[in-house]
C-alpha cells in the first residue's frame, strides 16, 4: 500500500523541519512520498529554505501558493498528487519519536476493512501525557455529566486529556480524531470528497471523521504509535481572529450535521433521530431507539 504524506504549513519554518525530518527518521516504511503546501509564507524563517533544498535534492515536492488560501484548500490541492495512495494528512506542529509507525497503520488498514481512518495517540511534549486519544463528538447528557475531562480546553471533548500513555493499550474505537496526523484511505477520500473548504482551518478534522462515518466507516486510535503534538496554531494564541473563525466553523458544522461540535449532548435526541443505525451513533447502534434516548447510555 502506497502513502502520500501530505503537510500544509504556514511561517511555521521550525516545526515543518522538526515534523518532515522526524517523519523521514521514524516512518521505516519504503513505499512513501512527502508533498508540502506552503501556503503563501511570509517569515524568512527557514522553512521555505529547508522546503526548497530538499525538493530540490528530490526528497519531496513543494507547492508554494502565491497567497494564503487556508489549510483546508491547500490540503485539497496537494492531495490531487496523491495519484491512488492512501493519504497521510501532517500538520508541521507533528512529531514521531519511535520508528516503525507508518507500517503499523497501514497494517492495521489492511486488516481491517471497515476502517476508513487511523490516528496516533497524541501526547504533549513531555511525551508521557495524554493530548488526545480521539475525540468524543456525540454524547449524551448523562454521559457528559459523568466525565469531568469533557470540560477541558474550550470544552473541547479531548478523550483521555491528561492521563499517562500507557495506560491505553490496545486499539480505540473513536468518534474522530485531530487532523495534525491521520492517515485515510483514498477510497474514503474519494467518497466524502477531501476536506470541507468552507472550513478555513480546524473543525475540518471532525467533519471528515463525521463524513468518514456516514459513507459507513470506522475511526481508531492505535495506542502504541505515540506522536507529539506541539500545538501551534489557535492552541498557542486562542487570539479573537481564531475565536472567530471557530465560532463560524461550529456553525457551519451544525448546519451540516445538525449539532455542536463540542457540545452535543445539548442535541442528542436530535442526533438519534437522524443519525441512529449509522456509523455515527456507532456506539448505541443495536438497541431501540427509544430505550437509548430514554437512557442516555452506550450499549455495554
Amino acid at each position: 500500500m502506497s502513502v502520500t504524506a501530505v503537510f500544509t504549513h504556514y511561517n511555521g519554518g521550525q516545526d515543518l523541519q522538526r515534523a518532515v525530518t522526524s517523519l523521514w527518521r521514524t516512518a521505516v516504511y519504503p513505499d512513501y512520498k512527502v508533498v508540502v503546501w506552503d501556503d503563501g509564507s511570509r517569515l524568512d524563517d527557514g522553512g521555505r529554505v529547508f522546503a526548497t533544498q530538499m525538493a530540490q535534492d528530490g526528497r519531496l515536492h513543494l507547492i508554494q501558493s502565491l497567497e494564503n488560501v487556508g489549510p483546508t484548500i491547500g490540503l485539497n490541492r496537494a492531495a490531487r498528487l496523491c495519484l491512488g495512495d492512501d493519504i497521510l494528512r501532517m500538520d508541521a506542529d507533528t512529531e514521531y519519536l519511535y520508528p516503525g509507525w507508518l507500517a503499523r497503520m497501514v497494517s492495521f488498514l489492511a486488516e481491517r476493512p471497515d476502517v476508513g481512518i487511523v490516528a496516533p495517540l497524541l501526547v504533549v511534549p513531555d511525551g508521557v501525557s495524554v493530548h488526545s486519544a480521539g475525540q468524543r463528538i456525540v454524547a449524551s447528557p448523562q454521559e457528559y455529566e459523568a466525565n469531568p475531562n469533557w470540560k477541558y480546553m474550550l470544552n473541547e471533548v479531548f478523550d483521555g486529556a491528561g492521563r499517562h500513555r500507557r495506560e491505553y493499550t490496545y486499539p480505540l474505537e473513536v468518534d474522530a480524531v485531530l487532523g495534525c496526523c491521520a492517515l485515510v484511505r483514498q477510497e474514503v477520500w474519494q467518497a466524502i470528497g477531501g476536506v470541507d473548504e468552507t472550513y478555513f482551518g480546524w473543525t475540518e478534522d471532525l467533519d471528515m471523521c463525521v463524513a468518514a462515518r456516514k459513507a459507513g466507516y470506522k475511526v481508531y486510535v492505535l495506542p502504541d504509535i505515540v506522536a507529539v503534538h506541539h500545538c501551534g496554531g489557535m492552541y498557542k494564541r486562542p487570539d479573537k481572529e481564531a475565536i472567530d473563525i471557530l465560532r463560524v466553523n461550529f456553525q457551519h458544522f451544525a448546519n451540516k450535521w445538525g449539532w455542536h461540535p463540542w457540545r452535543p449532548w445539548e442535541r442528542f435526541d436530535e442526533i438519534l433521530k437522524r443519525w441512529y443505525g449509522t456509523e455515527i451513533t456507532w456506539r448505541y447502534n443495536g438497541r431501540l431507539l427509544s430505550e437509548v434516548m430514554e437512557a442516555g447510555t452506550t450499549n455495554g
